[in-house]
């Protein structure tokens, strides 16, 4: 009903739907950043890229605790969003955050935990 009303605005990621308040309350980007945040995989892979920029696959997932396959998975959604940008560096992979979304991370980081 809210939705049909216009009230709120839904936001579809990996087959979850988000839901936020409409009249321009977030934009789009913080739309993404919430969501990505909310996920508690893609929260602690962030997390740990920013504070180990140029971090490599390997590495990230024996920080994080899961599978090689298992970043790659979240990596994935992760770098479609453009949060995460990869470089291959030699025989590794190694990742940073994006620039452009260091603002918008930081702002909802401990909104979302």
């Amino acid at each position: 009903m809210m939705k049909a009303e216009g009230m709120i605005v839904f936001c579809k990621t990996e087959g979850k739907k988000r839901y936020f308040l409409n009249h321009s309350t977030y934009k789009e980007e913080e739309q993404t950043v919430i969501t990505s945040l909310k996920n508690d995989a893609h929260r602690r892979i962030i997390v740990e890229i920013l504070n180990n920029q140029s971090i490599n696959h390997k590495t990230l997932a024996e920080r994080i605790g899961v599978s090689g396959p298992t970043i790659t998975h979240h990596i994935k959604h992760l770098k479609e969003k453009g949060i995460v940008k990869a470089k291959m560096e030699g025989r590794y992979t190694t990742y940073c955050i994006d620039s452009n979304w260091f603002d918008s991370l930081y702002k909802f980081m401990s909104i979302t935990s």
